[in-house]
């Protein structure tokens, strides 16, 4: 099977306030839904992001990095 075309790559640090409006952009695209996906990198975020974030999660529509600590967007990893 093969996999997306695309990889978006969504940052996160303490950005509750816009992630939901920034993710349900990405998810209504008129590029088919299969051809790309969603990745978030929450880099241990101190709000209510990862609350945020897990609800797209749940529905299976991005994959969800958190990091144990704050490392900044270099050094972030899978």
């Amino acid at each position: 099977m093969k996999g997306p075309d695309i990889s978006v790559v969504v940052t996160n640090y303490n950005y509750g306030r816009y992630i939901r409006r920034c993710l349900r952009s990405l998810l209504n695209q008129d590029l088919d839904r299969g051809r790309y996906e969603i990745i978030v990198v929450d880099d241990h975020s101190t709000d209510d992001s990862v609350e945020a974030l897990a609800t797209f999660r749940a529905a299976s529509e991005i994959s969800l990095i958190v990091n144990r600590k704050n490392v900044g967007v270099g050094a972030s990893a899978r």
